[in-house]
């Protein structure tokens, strides 16, 4: 499957709120920034590419550690353990890559 994607646009809608609206495989994802003014959904535009960014760095094995903390927080220490095991079998079948190469 290859995925074709274009290079997002902004709109306003009639509701008033600017949205950024790529096209994959021909198909609009129509993606609300909740702005109102021009200025403040291109600053919404430009933070969504720096978290981008920052998740091309994180690697699997730095997301599982995150992911356990804020589990052990959350949930049941038998069902943290479960996905502790869950996540450790990945990790031991898959390379340490950054997120962004995991794909479905």
């Amino acid at each position: 499957m290859h995925l074709e994607v274009q290079k997002p646009s902004i709109f306003r809608r009639s509701n008033g709120i600017y949205y950024l609206v790529p096209c994959i495989n021909d198909r609009r994802i129509w993606a609300s920034t909740g702005c109102r003014t021009k200025h403040e959904a291109m600053k919404f535009v430009l933070s969504r590419k720096e978290r981008q960014k920052e998740l091309t760095l994180v690697t699997l094995s730095q997301f599982t550690m995150q992911v356990l903390a804020s589990l052990k927080v959350n949930l049941a220490p038998g069902t943290v353990a479960l996905y502790r095991s869950a996540l450790g079998m990945f990790n031991d079948i898959s390379a340490d890559l950054p997120l962004r190469e995991y794909t479905p």
